[in-house]
């Protein structure tokens, strides 16, 4: 468990201080980009590989940086057992294309944003079993923390597609997103 709350620890001190020196260093640019500080995000998508829903909220913190919370849902049947996954998560992700060494470069920014994160939280668990065999580690409920990447292709200012490998909201999921 101290492993988990170094990690998130770490991750969180990097943040902010790389929200800090921004100023300083300059090294984020969203001028010309999808993405920017202050975007607030609310997603709604169903995931692809075991049926589920989920839906998420990012604000943008910074150029690079979005925080935000999500809430999903997985179900699945799997041998003599359905099993119910319900995570409450909170995520931070890094838009690498918001690097000022990267805009000038990528000139797809300005309708597709890329992202990369962690994500911490919750996961709620319960089984239906027809027998009472035993539970593996996946399936115990408890506090998680995990790795997310996604994509958004804006196709209006204000509407995009997404997929993203959801970080415990579920393995590959895809919808809508709408920035306020």
């Amino acid at each position: 468990m101290k492993k988990h709350y170094t990690v998130l620890i770490t991750a969180l001190s990097l943040l902010t201080f790389a929200a800090a020196a921004t100023p300083v260093f300059g090294w984020a640019n969203s001028e010309g980009s999808c993405y920017g500080q202050g975007n607030m995000i609310a997603s709604l998508g169903l995931s692809i590989h075991y049926f589920g829903a989920y839906g998420a909220f990012d604000y943008g913190v910074h150029d690079c940086i979005s925080a935000g919370a999500a809430v999903g849902y997985v179900g699945y049947s799997l041998l003599d057992a359905r099993h119910h996954h319900i995570p409450l998560m909170a995520r931070a992700a890094f838009h690498p294309f918001n690097l000022a060494a990267l805009a000038d470069k990528v000139i797809i920014r300005d309708v597709i944003d890329v992202y990369v994160g962690l994500s911490t939280g919750w996961l709620f668990v319960w089984i239906k079993r027809d027998n009472l065999s035993l539970q593996d580690e996946a399936d115990k409920p408890g506090y998680r923390v995990r790795e997310y990447v996604g994509m958004r292709y804006h196709f209006s200012p204000k509407w995009s597609f997404f997929i993203e490998d959801c970080g415990y909201l579920s393995n590959i999921a895809g919808g809508v997103s709408y920035k306020f």
